[in-house]
C-alpha cells in the first residue's frame, strides 16, 4: 500500500469469469505504507479471484498494487 491512507481489501472469488454474484472470500486492511497478503484455504479455493482495493480516506499521494500468485501442482 503505498497510498498514505489506510486501504481494506476484499478478496472475491467465483466458480465463473464474473464478477456478478461473486463470494466474498476474505477481507482485511492495510495500513499506509505497508504490505499484506492473504493465503487461501482449501475450502476458500475457487478458480477466479479478485480483489477490490478501496481507501478508508481519499489519498493525496501514492498508488497501490496486488498480485495474485497461482501455485500449480508439481507431478
Amino acid at each position: 500500500n503505498g497510498f498514505n491512507q489506510e486501504v481494506t481489501v476484499k478478496v472475491t472469488g467465483n466458480i465463473t469469469d464474473s464478477i456478478d454474484s461473486a463470494k466474498e472470500i476474505y477481507s482485511f486492511k492495510v495500513s499506509a505504507g505497508e504490505s499484506g497478503a492473504y493465503g487461501f484455504k482449501f475450502e476458500d479455493w475457487m478458480p477466479f479471484v479478485s480483489c477490490t482495493v478501496t481507501p478508508s480516506v481519499a489519498p493525496t499521494q501514492g498508488t497501490v498494487g496486488a498480485s495474485i500468485i497461482k501455485q500449480e501442482v508439481v507431478q
